[in-house]
């Protein structure tokens, strides 16, 4: 468990500034002008300017979600791309009830005032929906289970960021949604069972699909430099390499060390 505090750091001098004592603080996420964070803990979302100045303390609060395990949950909001607002989806205080509670979506606005909840969709328990919403706050993806759990059964659902539209994109045996690319308008996806769309695959809302693998547990961790290149870790038989593709076409290997545990890149 975290302390919830925050602070910055001057990345010339190494100076600390605490902005937010224990308590106060917790996850943040900077808004795309890098003038506002968004401020998450088990239970809340608050809002401030970067310096901690101009608090707006939880204009959303929630359960805290059981993770049936020692670690909390925190949830994942996406800015809008002019940092104007933002979008959250919260899964369920239990996720293992049956019959499946819902996930909420909320749109909270940077004003200060209360988050306003917009819809509900029925996402795989503990799949958490920390990228279901699109780049540009218009669209969410998600997994539902469906039929005999023990069957393992998962449809891939595309709806409005409000839960309207919602329409079935394809079906199969543990099945994932896995993220959108920049544009909002394709995602990954990963189906793992044995039928014919087994593999990872970029989808398009549209319909149709481009399959990146046919072995959907070779790539993972894969991050969009654009809407048409990604890098990705592969496992080469247990050893990992960093790559780098473009959609469609050639790739090449950046590191291959064989111990690689994540990344993170800027443009």
């Amino acid at each position: 468990m975290g302390y919830d505090d925050l602070r910055t750091v001057n990345a010339d001098t190494i100076d600390k500034v605490t902005i937010f004592n224990p308590g106060d603080g917790g996850m943040f996420y900077f808004s795309p002008n890098g003038a506002q964070l968004a401020i998450l803990t088990p239970t809340s979302i608050s809002l401030a300017d970067a310096d901690g100045s101009n608090l707006r303390r939880n204009v959303l609060t929630f359960a805290s979600v059981i993770t049936y395990s020692e670690y909390l949950y925190y949830p994942h909001p996406v800015w809008a791309a002019d940092s104007s607002a933002l979008r959250v989806a919260i899964p369920p205080a239990d996720p293992m009830l049956t019959p499946l509670n819902p996930t909420g979506l909320w749109y909270i606005p940077i004003d200060g005032s209360p988050a306003v909840f917009s819809g509900n969709i029925l996402a795989l328990p503990f799949a958490w929906p920390d990228t279901a919403i699109s780049p540009d706050l218009s669209r969410v993806g998600y997994a539902m289970p469906v039929g005999v759990p023990t069957d393992n059964l998962r449809e891939l659902h595309l709806a409005n960021a409000d839960s309207s539209g919602d329409t079935v994109y394809i079906g199969g045996e543990s099945a994932e949604f896995t993220g959108w690319l920049p544009n909002s308008a394709q995602f990954v996806f990963v189906v793992r069972g044995s039928g014919v769309t087994r593999g990872t695959h970029v989808g398009s809302v549209g319909g149709g699909y481009t399959t990146l693998s046919t072995d959907p547990f070779l790539m993972h961790a894969i991050t969009w430099v654009d809407s048409t290149h990604f890098l990705y870790l592969w496992n080469n038989s247990g050893a990992w390499e960093l790559r780098y593709n473009e959609l469609g076409g050639a790739g090449s290997t950046l590191l291959d060390t064989g111990q690689i545990w994540s990344y993170d890149y800027s443009n």
